[in-house]
């Protein structure tokens, strides 16, 4: 937990949320304590704190004139750990884990605070100035909460108003202690705290006015900086181009989602069960680069179970790579995520990049390959590789890629670069899996795109199953054909029986887009040389209780219908198939239940983190 510093300020750019205070003037000296002992209980609650503290932090606008934040660290014994306020946010982003890096093992003691930014000049604050500090913490024992009861005392008598993020804790318990405002929220939350919770700690614990400050005329203070937005690969918000630079050629995104009613893969992140290589570059251009991937993987695996106990868990192994590939850490060494990420900061291998300038990732991915085929039987795997150099010369490392991907190996690409450095990301791109080639600089959504990523890797249809995949997006719904022709009321429920969960049913279909997609799966399905044209029977239906046609699964106000001219037509029944026409096209059409028979069209939803496909082989 030492290392939550490092992570605090490597995640810093991952979430995309706070606003700040529209007051005049909006300078503010904002000290961030942030609870590292173990009272937190497990690095995951760590994780899950930093994250709230980032949504609590992000997106504010530093100056020399306007706010500064210093971030803190408070660990068990009373020691502390942090550096002067910022200034600069994209600084912040990029140098802060680095210096809390270098001296995670010179802590010291609670003066820190005192010395460092209260009563010291070190890191003093301005004069005119109205001074914060928020302390997250997780402690709850009442002996310790006493004792610093006399140093809370002293820091408001210097000017500072200080609150308290209890975690898991009651304001009872600080009862003895001088402060402005508690806001307590319990552990389970952690992990999703809400808008208005953050909000509060914003307004009553940053922005309010101090009594003692002469009251000026309010008014709203530009407080964002102007930026130029993006669309992430993830199209899920903005990411700022903070180039100072111009590029005239930039990295390539990913077209936007599909619009449309689609069943997502389920993604709980606990729940994975996958098996993941980190292959790391470890040569001289990575530089700081290492340290931030460290505190990438940890946050990623945190959030993971290596238990083999549970059904639902994930292997991971790591390898380093430069001008030859060496094995970190083997998968089966570890069933505990808490341990993996201890071991992760202790490492010789990973402490810093090497003086090795030749880049060889040919040999990290065939050293790759060779570990996955260790790896478990039935279960869905990726490399996610990290890389600041790509060499394509002596060792092109495409026909490896390709090999491995050939072989059901999901790739996940992140390129370390400057913006305008894009060679490297299109090379890298074309390495990776569809929409699963990402890149480090100021991506404020990279934690949450890679978590995404393993969700999609997890997401699967059993064999015989096809899955429904657009623009290259994977989504939780399996198709399977009948061989034989039925009427539409006995498919009905042979598509329950035919799923692996018994939810299944005859084909939702909801946009055209979908429709295109089940067009081109029953034509590939459709027996060569059939005296009919490909046609099958979908889910929708008259239902003479509500007067209208809907759908099995429940729908009763389509958004979508595709009928053919002159359709419905209700002399010809009240079931309904999908039948391809002289313009190549599909269309609607109603046909009796009982007497018409065709192909039924069957829909399942996907093997994910939602449901666990036991025996299924994939």
């Amino acid at each position: 937990m030492r290392h939550l510093l490092f992570l605090l300020g490597f995640l810093f750019s991952d979430l995309v949320f706070a606003k700040e205070c529209d007051v005049n003037p909006c300078s503010r000296d904002v000290i961030v304590v942030v609870d590292g002992s173990t009272a937190m209980q497990t690095t995951t609650y760590v994780s899950e704190q930093i994250r709230m503290v980032l949504k609590f932090l992000n997106g504010w606008t530093l100056s020399e004139t306007g706010a500064r934040v210093a971030l803190v660290g408070a660990y068990f014994g009373n020691e502390f750990l942090g550096g002067d306020y910022y200034t600069d946010s994209s600084l912040m982003e990029k140098n802060v884990s680095v210096n809390f890096v270098q001296c995670r093992h010179n802590m010291e003691t609670t003066r820190f605070i005192d010395e460092r930014y209260v009563y010291g000049t070190a890191y003093g604050t301005r004069l005119n100035t109205m001074k914060r500090i928020i302390i997250f913490t997780a402690m709850n024992d009442p002996a310790d909460i006493v004792r610093s009861a006399a140093r809370m005392q002293k820091f408001k008598d210097s000017g500072f108003q200080v609150s308290i993020v209890g975690i898991g804790s009651s304001e009872s318990s600080f009862s003895g202690v001088p402060y402005h405002k508690f806001f307590g929220i319990p552990f389970v939350n952690l992990d999703s705290p809400s808008d208005s919770f953050i909000n509060l700690i914003i307004n009553d614990g940053v922005c309010f006015w101090d009594d003692n400050f002469p009251k000026t005329t309010p008014h709203n203070c530009p407080t964002r900086q102007t930026t130029t937005i993006k669309t992430t690969t993830r199209g899920k918000g903005p990411t700022v181009a903070g180039t100072t630079k111009t590029t005239t050629r930039a990295p390539p995104t990913h077209p936007p989602f599909p619009v449309g009613d689609y069943r997502d893969c389920g993604c709980n992140l606990q729940d994975l069960f996958i098996d993941i290589v980190f292959l790391v570059d470890n040569s001289l251009a990575m530089g700081d680069g290492l340290q931030m991937i460290k505190a990438e993987i940890n946050s990623l695996v945190a959030t993971m179970s290596l238990d083999p106990q549970r059904k639902k868990h994930a292997q991971v192994g790591i390898i380093t790579y430069n001008n030859e590939a060496k094995v970190v850490f083997e998968p089966s060494a570890y069933t505990d995520e808490d341990e993996f990420t201890e071991d992760l900061w202790e490492t010789p291998l990973l402490q810093q990049a090497s003086d090795i300038l030749e880049v060889n990732l040919q040999a990290g991915l065939i050293e790759a390959g060779k570990m996955i085929g260790q790896m478990r039987v039935g279960v869905k795997k990726t490399i996610v590789i990290y890389a600041s150099a790509y060499n394509d010369e002596d060792n092109d490392p495409k026909q490896a890629a390709a090999q491995l991907k050939e072989g059901g190996v999901e790739i996940i690409t992140v390129a370390f670069v400057q913006p305008q450095e894009t060679t490297l990301v299109l090379k890298m791109g074309e390495l990776a899996s569809p929409r699963m080639n990402f890149t480090s600089y100021r991506d404020r959504l990279l934690v949450e795109e890679l978590e995404d990523a393993f969700c999609q890797v997890n997401c699967y249809c059993p064999i015989g199953w096809s899955q429904l995949v657009l623009n290259d997006r994977k989504y939780g719904e399996c198709y399977f054909e009948t061989m034989i022709d039925a009427n539409w009321k006995a498919a009905r429920p042979e598509c329950g029986l035919l799923g692996h969960s018994g939810s299944g049913h005859l084909v939702y279909i909801n946009s055209g887009l979908k429709q295109k997609f089940l067009n081109d799966f029953a034509v590939k399905k459709w027996t060569e040389g059939a005296k009919e044209r490909p046609n099958y029977d979908i889910g929708l239906y008259f239902n003479a209780t509500f007067n209208k046609y809907v759908w099995v699964n429940g729908v009763t106000d389509p958004p979508y219908f595709n009928w053919a001219i002159n359709e419905p037509n209700s002399a010809t029944g009240e079931c309904v198939k999908a039948v391809l026409k002289d313009d190549n096209s599909f269309a609607w059409e109603t046909v009796n239940c009982v007497t018409d028979n065709s192909r039924g069209l069957c829909q399942e939803m996907t093997c994910d983190t939602d449901f666990y496909c036991d025996g299924f082989e994939i």
